[in-house]
């Protein structure tokens, strides 16, 4: 239900796109990313459409698929990258997912590493506020990267197209490192299967 509105809601966003350049009649030169370097953010949408036509393709048939979470995770990450630097606000949206995704992670890759129950819920919690205010600072420094280039006098219109990807992927290893030594510092404990009389 989820995939197939977004495919929808993406459809009608590309459908309009496309209507309007063609009454433009600039539907091909809008894809010379040659002669003009913006047009990158024309190529980041197809690139971002096709993936998720990818999403909304496999999750129609997502019970016969053997493989499903991995080919839903990969064509996730593409996505979100691409969209990040399709259109660029994308990435600033992304940071609590950012969060929440990289201390779901850390609690899986620190379970698996020393073979033990649960995380202590409390440090779950505490894990996941550190790793978003990391995510959202590492996401800030790169974005005052991106300020330095734009202002500087041979900004070219290819490489602002890189830094929103960049951003996100900074801002999901630092709040997976911040979210692994939180959890890591703060032990573990074994939640209870059942109630306790």
């Amino acid at each position: 239900m989820i995939a197939t509105a977004t495919g929808c809601w993406a459809a009608l966003h590309a459908s309009g796109e496309v209507v309007w350049f063609i009454s433009q009649g600039s539907l091909m030169s809008s894809l010379n990313i040659v002669a003009k370097g913006e047009n990158l953010i024309y190529v980041c949408g197809i690139i971002a459409a096709a993936a998720l036509a990818m999403q909304v393709a496999i999750s129609q048939v997502r019970h016969k698929i053997r493989y499903f979470r991995q080919m839903h995770r990969f064509f996730a990450v593409v996505l979100l990258l691409v969209a990040a630097a399709h259109w660029w606000p994308f990435t600033f949206f992304l940071i609590p997912a950012t969060g929440v995704h990289a201390t779901s992670v850390a609690i899986k890759q620190f379970v698996a590493q020393q073979e033990l129950p649960h995380p202590a819920t409390g440090h779950t919690g505490k894990a996941l506020s550190c790793a978003t205010l990391a995510a959202t600072g590492a996401i800030a420094l790169v974005w005052k990267f991106r300020q330095s280039y734009m202002m500087s006098n041979g900004a070219g219109m290819w490489l602002p197209f890189l830094f929103p990807p960049t951003a996100l992927l900074a801002g999901f290893g630092a709040a997976f490192g911040v979210s692994f030594a939180v959890i890591r510092h703060g032990g573990y404990q074994l939640l209870p299967t059942s109630p306790v009389l």
